[in-house]
């Protein structure tokens, strides 16, 4: 096991899957060394309830914690209002440069809320290769529970997922 990077991808994805709870759903490059990303930049959270800022501060804070550092929330936040997504690609090439350049994100998660919050979904992009390397669709933690019922709730489960990758 210890010679091929594949087996230890699988036991990671494994893993992963484990920590999170129940109905949480997490796709990922088994080949992808996820303590490279030293660096995560997070982009601000949609959803229609006007709390994907304090989602957005959640996860980034979390993620100060975890990795002892991070990208500069604000700078992501100027970035990506000056060159806003492609409705139809997502993040352009040229912002995640600039996120890589001048915010010094290794790789940015991209969220959002279902409108009802029964979901939200993250995907972490790669700025270098433009690479998704995760996607996840998370439910909220108690499974009698059809919603999340505050901010907090979805960054914990966000932290959850991301804490079991990085580390």
């Amino acid at each position: 096991m210890r010679d091929n990077p594949l087996n230890w991808g699988l036991l990671l994805a494994a893993v992963c899957l484990g920590c999170a709870h129940p109905g949480t759903r997490v796709e990922n490059d088994s080949a992808v060394n996820f303590s490279r990303y030293q660096h995560i930049g997070v982009a601000p959270f949609t959803d229609s309830r006007g709390q994907g800022r304090l989602i957005t501060e959640g996860i980034d804070s979390g993620l100060r914690r975890i990795l002892h550092g991070g990208a500069d929330l604000k700078m992501v936040e100027d970035i990506l209002r000056e060159h806003k997504p492609d409705r139809d690609f997502g993040v352009t090439i040229e912002a995640l440069e600039f996120l890589r350049v001048k915010a010094s994100a290794d790789a940015v998660i991209i969220g959002s809320m279902t409108p009802n919050w029964s979901a939200a979904s993250i995907t972490i992009v790669d700025t270098e290769t433009g690479e998704s390397i995760l996607r996840a669709a998370l439910k909220p933690s108690d499974r009698k529970q059809k919603t999340f019922t505050s901010p907090d709730e979805v960054v914990q489960e966000t932290l959850r997922v991301l804490t079991a990758l990085i580390q």
